[in-house]
């Protein structure tokens, strides 16, 4: 078989189902070469493979062993160049939900100009790593200590407190509405790590 390349990519997709739009767009493409015929021979050692290679791999078992960082960030090309990276997400896919994100490891054998290349496509799984930002002094402490988790009112750095809302309600059996204020509070760090 005549091959010209070898090669892996990482191809992160969006992929949506619905009655309005369907569609798939690439938000991540990483490729990493793993052999071209410019590398000669693959059967023999670095040093000793000739500068001429006619492509043609003879049959038999080879091995390329390869390393590389999943790219934690995509680009964006809508966006200025300073805000152009965005965190990759995490693999998602629900039986009723009409998007998913999906990852695919790739490999593909190149065969020339005039011929089709042999790809061969493997779903994975990516859940990033997410460690996050430390608790408040007093959250630390009552986690120390096995004490109950201090609230917003006595512990105001460990919670992000939303804007109260006011909402009208006529309790049961009157005819007058009474102004209920309504205040939340979310704990801080907002995330949970992931490893």
């Amino acid at each position: 078989m005549s091959i010209h390349s070898i090669s892996v990519v990482i191809k992160g997709r969006i992929i949506t189902t619905g009655r309005v739009e369907e569609g798939s767009n690439t938000f991540l493409e990483y490729a990493h070469t793993l052999w071209t015929k410019a590398h000669g021979d693959p059967r023999q050692t670095m040093s000793s493979r000739s500068a001429k290679h006619e492509g043609k791999v003879a049959p038999g078992d080879y091995i390329w062993n390869f390393h590389f960082p999943f790219p934690a960030a995509a680009v964006d090309p809508n966006m200025s160049a300073e805000g152009r990276y965005l965190r990759a997400p995490q693999s998602f896919s629900e039986s009723r939900t009409p998007a998913s994100i999906q990852y695919d490891l790739i490999l593909r054998l190149g065969r020339g100009a005039l011929r089709l290349n042999r790809i061969i496509t493997v779903p994975i799984i990516y859940t990033p790593k997410i460690i996050p930002d430390s608790p408040s002094f007093l959250r630390g402490l009552a986690y120390r200590e096995g004490n109950p988790l201090p609230g917003p009112l006595e512990d105001p750095d460990g919670w992000h407190t939303l804007d109260p809302v006011v909402a009208p309600i006529k309790p049961p059996r009157t005819q007058d509405l009474v102004d209920v204020e309504c205040q939340l509070s979310l704990a801080k760090p907002a995330s949970l790590a992931q490893f």
